[in-house]
């Protein structure tokens, strides 16, 4: 996080950093990374229990009937935010930021 001065405002804005967005084939061949247990740990959660169906659910299927193509076709994207340090503000920032990397991502690859 950086203190920007924004000479329209009269103010200084925070300049937030976007982390790395990991594919799965990218988080499996990670090595020695300080985000690697993060990221194995929510991949896990992804692959056995989005991925797979629950008894609770109320319905047959997965819970989450998009994850086994996202997974067989590498586009599951994860990120760690270190929100420690950050107010409500700019988590919501950084979300919105990576929300519109996907948006594009989707326009791109859906284009008429």
């Amino acid at each position: 996080m950086k203190l920007i001065w924004d000479s329209e405002l009269n103010n200084y804005s925070i300049s937030l950093k976007l982390m790395q967005l990991y594919t799965t084939i990218e988080i499996e061949q990670l090595q020695q990374h300080q985000d690697l247990p993060y990221l194995i740990k929510v991949m896990e959660w992804v692959k056995l229990f989005l991925g797979k169906p629950h008894p609770n659910l109320g319905r047959p299927g997965v819970v989450c009937p998009f994850v086994p193509h996202s997974l067989k076709s590498n586009s599951i994207r994860l990120a760690v935010i270190r929100a420690k340090d950050l107010y409500p503000e700019d988590v919501e920032e950084i979300v919105g930021r990576y929300r519109d990397i996907f948006l594009g991502e989707w326009k791109l690859k859906n284009r008429n």
